[in-house]
C-alpha cells in the first residue's frame, strides 16, 4: 500500500507502528518531501488505542510528539476509515463479492 500511495500522491507517507515502514522511516520521507507539516492519520479500520496512545498521544515515541520534537506542525485526523462512508461502501462491495463467491464455490 506504500508503494502505491508513493505512485500517486508525492506528499502521503504510510508507516505502521510496529513494523516497516516506522516511524524513522516515515520522518526520513517527510524530512525529505521539505514539507513543514504533517497531518497524522490512522490507516486503520478502527481509530481505538493505537490511534490514541501511539499516534497522537503526548507520551514518549508516539507519532505526534516525535514530529513536533523534529519541527513539524501537527494536525491530527483521529477517525477511521470505518467512519468515511466512501470506504465502507467500498467494503461492502467487497464483502458482498466474497459472500457470493462462498455461495458459488460451497
Amino acid at each position: 500500500m506504500a508503494r502505491v500511495l508513493k505512485r500517486d500522491y508525492r506528499n502521503v507517507f504510510l508507516g505502521t507502528i510496529d513494523g516497516f515502514p516506522g516511524l524513522e522511516d516515515v520522518m526520513a520521507e517527510v524530512r525529505e518531501a521539505g514539507v513543514p507539516r504533517v497531518r497524522l492519520l490512522p490507516f486503520l479500520l478502527v481509530a481505538g488505542g493505537h490511534a490514541s496512545k501511539d499516534i497522537a498521544g503526548d507520551g514518549p515515541g508516539s507519532w505526534k510528539r516525535s514530529f513536533e520534537e523534529a519541527g513539524y506542525e501537527v494536525d491530527l485526523n483521529l477517525l477511521g476509515m470505518g467512519e468515511n462512508p466512501r470506504v465502507v461502501e467500498v467494503f461492502l462491495e467487497h464483502t458482498r463479492r466474497a459472500a457470493e463467491g462462498f455461495r458459488r464455490s460451497g
